[in-house]
């Protein structure tokens, strides 16, 4: 009796991490103040399968820092491959 069913398939799971790093600068005078004057404000998110952050924090400190200051209000996106050793 032949046995019918879909050829070449399978199931599998991929788990996606999400790494993300927040980066205020202020200046140096105002620290004391109730309410620090920040001069920069700098977000960076990172999606992928390595869990440990340490593996990708270089390529993610080097894309908020890409065009630095940048445009004031602007979000911008910046793919970067890194080599992991997860």
């Amino acid at each position: 009796m032949p046995i019918y069913g879909v050829v070449g398939t399978s199931t599998n799971s991929k788990t996606e991490y999400t790494r993300a790093i927040a980066l205020d600068i202020v200046e140096a005078g105002s620290v004391k103040e109730s309410l620090p004057n920040k001069v920069y404000e700098g977000r960076a998110k990172s999606i992928g399968t390595c869990s440990v952050i340490v593996e990708v924090f270089d390529e993610m400190l080097e894309a908020m820092f890409t065009d630095f200051p940048g445009e004031n209000g602007r979000n911008r996106k910046i793919e970067s491959q890194s080599i992991t050793n997860c």
